[in-house]
């Protein structure tokens, strides 16, 4: 008898000792819009967009923040659905693709060949918070080249950049802000190819 009570005992403050954590929430970096049409003089040209390259922490489902000039962390109780570089590679495809600038979009792991190579640079894809923690704003930058495939020349490069504050000082500020930022980006890509093709 007196083990079972023993064992009672051991088993209820064990159970109060056991800590449950909160179920992670996920986000994504979604462009919902309608797509972007542009006419184009390589509507009978194909380009092959190459995977991005980047840092580790694009490369990561953790949900990056920075902190003044030298502090960088990431959120506990939030994580990214799939990584950065990833959603925004998945994203800028689909959404060249339906421009109609060029007549095929081939992904990075197509085994047919292309008349253009696109490559991309993601500098920046963060959420920036002020010391006192107060202030928050994102920045997106992405660095994309136009390579002639044949001669392998870079045609043209352009950075894109945008800065946007967050409508609230969390991870859901900050990744709708992101959102917003790069739905914006994303039309100007489109123009940007759409115009070096019309030089």
């Amino acid at each position: 008898m007196k083990y079972f009570i023993y064992g009672l005992i051991v088993a209820f403050f064990s159970a109060c000792g056991v800590k449950t954590m909160p179920p992670l929430e996920q986000y994504t970096i979604s462009v919902d819009q309608q797509p972007l049409r542009a006419q184009s003089s390589c509507q009978s040209k194909s380009i092959k967009i190459l995977q991005p390259v980047t840092t580790k922490e694009y490369m990561s489902d953790q949900i990056i923040y920075n902190v003044g000039a030298l502090e960088q962390n990431h959120y506990n109780n939030a994580i990214w659905s799939v990584a950065p570089y990833q959603n925004i590679y998945k994203v800028l495809v689909a959404n060249i693709r339906q421009s109609g600038v060029f007549q095929t979009v081939l992904g990075y792991n197509s085994l047919s060949s292309s008349d253009y190579i696109l490559e991309i640079e993601i500098e920046d894809f963060k959420q920036y918070f002020s010391s006192d923690l107060k202030h928050s704003y994102v920045k997106i930058a992405l660095v994309l080249s136009l390579v002639d495939r044949v001669k392998f020349q870079t045609l043209k490069q352009k950075r894109f950049f945008i800065q946007k504050e967050v409508s609230s000082l969390d991870v859901k500020g900050g990744v709708e802000a992101l959102n917003e930022g790069f739905k914006e980006l994303n039309k100007d890509i489109v123009l940007w190819l759409s115009g070096v093709c019309n030089e």
